[in-house]
């Protein structure tokens, strides 16, 4: 699942790839240890049936204790048929030293369409020098369209969790070329938020991933 509210290839560039002249802009950012914020104005030539369009993204994040964060987001699309509007907020929270939680949820609307939708995912990490693990929540209404950004697909409740399992120990041979085994496992689940059912489903097993002293890589799912 990929769910991102914003993605900057949106702007000067029309849906099949082709770059659409920007006519002005401005962008002001700041950066400091405790928070983050800033904001990008531009606007965009009508090129053919693409009409003129304004956009506006605006993001503030603070950051609060060892390692924590929250923020928000703001996304405007502005053509003379309507406006896309997408809200979002997100936190990164540290557990502890291996543990951490990253969520977002984000809502849209549209009042080209008149449609309205959200999106949310939480995943847990856990993070050792042995493991990487991680259970990843996520949901997608079927009208939820951010159109400044991306999402992989609608009407989906993703389940994915994942484990790697780094091994370094002494029953490793060659070490003079050979780094690491690291076999792993990947399921994904989704169902439809309408109905509930289940309507995918993927395990993908890597028993064999080589990591070699040279930086090379063997591997096979």
């Amino acid at each position: 699942m990929r769910i991102q509210p914003f993605f900057s290839r949106r702007i000067g560039l029309d849906d099949s790839g082709n770059p659409i002249p920007i006519e002005l802009g401005g962008r002001f950012v700041h950066r400091s240890s405790e928070r983050n914020f800033g904001a990008m104005v531009m606007r965009q030539q009508g090129q053919g049936t693409y009409p003129a369009t304004n956009f506006f993204v605006g993001r503030y994040s603070e950051n609060f204790g060892t390692q924590n964060r929250i923020g928000g987001l703001v996304t405007v699309k502005n053509q003379p048929q309507g406006s896309n509007i997408v809200s979002s907020l997100d936190g990164f929270f540290r557990l502890g030293e291996s543990h951490s939680l990253s969520t977002m949820v984000s809502y849209s609307s549209s009042s080209k369409t008149n449609k309205k939708g959200m999106s949310a995912y939480a995943q847990y990490y856990y993070i050792s020098n042995q493991f990487k693990i991680w259970w990843t929540q996520s949901i997608v209404t079927k009208d939820y369209d951010p159109e400044l950004g991306f999402v992989s697909r609608n009407d989906v409740i993703g389940t994915t969790p994942g484990i790697f399992w780094w091994y370094r120990g002494k029953y490793i041979p060659f070490k003079r070329i050979l780094r690491a085994w690291e076999p792993s496992i990947f399921p994904e689940f989704y169902h439809s938020v309408k109905t509930g059912k289940l309507v995918e489903r993927t395990v993908t097993f890597y028993p064999v991933w080589l990591n070699f002293q040279s930086g090379a890589y063997f591997g096979y799912n």
